[in-house]
């Protein structure tokens, strides 16, 4: 069994699992590796708060002390006031750097291991974010109000007046968020109500280079999941009266006449699959671009799917948002599930790079919660909650 090296966070004793035996026994100190490539880093996020805080419960602040912390391969490296960041949709790790974004007093303001970079009016809920050549450009969409912005460094690139922002700033899989690139153009989509006599409808835009490029016609479909552009050609996936399609350059694939959950998309193989889940029984499922079922198990629940652009991962969690299983990357998920109340915090608490899969989750029961690196599983001891992993 792999080690991984140092704590996390203090406490102690700190454990590993043993594959296949379900026991476990204090980490001896080491430079044992996880697993992850030479000159890859695996780091990891998380909301400490103090000793004795009911952070699950407790409407009363908790005095403002609660820190994000940034862990790399192991090793606690930066820790900064959460100060309105402690969402998991309002920090990242980005270049082994700790980004924050925070919305106050009519302000947004994004900083880089808590020193502030640079602010803007009015109050954005970030859903997009990518560093390029040095620049900061990020995807926001206008609090209690209409409007979308894309900006470079906290200037206005490009704006729209009205709309809602298809896909968030955690989406697993994407990594700048809803925010895309091809070439050297800025995508994203949006949605914007339109008026038909007595009924308010949806219509899709596409929008390429401050363009819109491509619209589906309000009405047309039930409900539109994901709309995402890779190497130049643009992939829908979109629930119609009569079934599941995935759209890819144009053509129409029905995957599936039911009605399904989620049905995102990943980039996979310089294309995109797209994934989700039905009810009764319970199944994950996968279009790779076949069809295919990739779990089956009674009752119902969610989905999270990862992609290393070769194969896929995934974590399935029950209705009430704890993890019932993972993919066979991670073992022995039988003696995990049966030691805890195990959640997956956000979409980002999951990465798959280089064959390594990687995921973070949080224990509700209890302040001991798992990192897990394929066949490597450790136990950290804080009071608070994973927010993110990444490798790089």
């Amino acid at each position: 069994m792999k080690k991984i090296k140092n704590p996390l966070f203090p406490g102690r004793p700190r454990f590993t699992t043993e594959t296949g035996g379900g026991k476990r026994r204090p980490h001896s100190e080491g430079a044992a590796s996880s697993g992850i490539p030479d000159g890859v880093h695996l780091y990891a996020t998380a909301v400490r708060f103090n000793r004795g805080y009911d952070w699950q419960s407790d409407t009363v602040p908790s005095g403002g002390e609660e820190q994000i912390i940034l862990l790399k391969d192991g090793e606690e490296i930066q820790s900064v006031p959460a100060s309105g960041s402690a969402s998991p949709e309002r920090h990242r790790v980005r270049d082994g750097q700790l980004w924050t974004d925070r919305s106050i007093d009519g302000r947004t303001i994004v900083s880089r291991n808590g020193v502030e970079l640079f602010s803007w009016t009015p109050e954005e809920s970030l859903k997009g974010f990518l560093i390029r050549d040095g620049d900061v450009y990020t995807l926001g969409q206008r609090i209690g109000g209409k409007g979308i912005s894309l900006r470079c460094n906290g200037k206005v690139v490009f704006e729209l007046p009205s709309g809602t922002i298809l896909g968030e700033v955690n989406d697993s899989g994407w990594e700048s968020g809803a925010l895309m690139t091809d070439g050297d153009e800025f995508c994203f989509c949006y949605r914007q109500d339109v008026r038909a006599g007595e009924q308010l409808l949806s219509e899709y835009r596409f929008v390429k280079g401050g363009r819109q490029v491509n619209t589906v016609p309000a009405g047309s479909v039930l409900n539109l999941y994901d709309w995402r552009i890779v190497g130049g050609i643009q992939y829908r996936s979109e629930m119609r009266s009569d079934g599941h399609y995935l759209v890819a350059g144009g053509k129409d694939n029905c995957i599936r006449k039911k009605v399904s959950h989620i049905g995102k998309l990943l980039p996979w193989k310089e294309q995109v699959v797209a994934y989700g889940y039905f009810d009764s029984p319970f199944q994950i499922w996968a279009d790779a671009p076949e069809y295919v079922i990739l779990s089956t198990r009674s009752g119902s629940g969610a989905v999270c799917m990862y992609s290393d652009g070769n194969t896929l991962a995934y974590v399935n969690t029950d209705k009430s948002g704890r993890v019932a299983s993972l993919s066979s990357k991670i073992v022995p998920t039988g003696d995990i599930f049966s030691t805890g109340n195990y959640h997956l915090m956000s979409p980002c608490c999951g990465a798959y790079r280089s064959g390594c899969f990687a995921v973070a989750l949080t224990n509700l029961d209890s302040t001991e919660h798992l990192l897990c690196i394929d066949d490597t599983v450790a136990s950290f001891n804080f009071n608070g909650y994973f927010t993110s992993v990444r490798i790089e």
